[in-house]
């Protein structure tokens, strides 16, 4: 299945405005593979019928299935040890060389999705 440009265009375009997830143009296999099933469970015969749903109504729940089935719902972050022993063993023993260690050293980690 080969899912038409101006369909690709709109699940970019409904995914990147509700969860500012960027699709690249090469992913469209990424969006038939997820969106398929979430299609067939919606009675609908193909994607592209549910496509045409989405377009014909009102941004709800359907949309926000459609944009959460697009959604990659992992997190890697504290997965990869590399970062953290980089951080331990050379990052912040530096920082607190150059500030002094007596000054202490605070870190925020920001855009992370669920606060780490």
């Amino acid at each position: 299945m080969s899912l038409p440009r101006p369909e690709f265009d709109y699940v970019r375009r409904l995914v990147h405005t509700h969860a500012a997830i960027v699709i690249d143009p090469a992913k469209a296999y990424l969006v038939e593979s997820r969106l398929a099933p979430l299609a067939k469970e919606h009675g609908c015969a193909s994607l592209e019928e549910f496509l045409r749903l989405l377009q014909s109504r009102a941004f709800g729940a359907l949309h926000r299935e459609a944009v959460a089935a697009m959604a990659n719902n992992e997190t890697w972050f504290f997965r990869d040890s590399t970062p953290f022993t980089a951080l331990a063993e050379q990052v912040i023993p530096r920082l607190l060389e150059a500030r002094g260690r007596d000054q202490g050293l605070s870190i925020w980690c920001a855009a992370c999705s669920t606060g780490q």
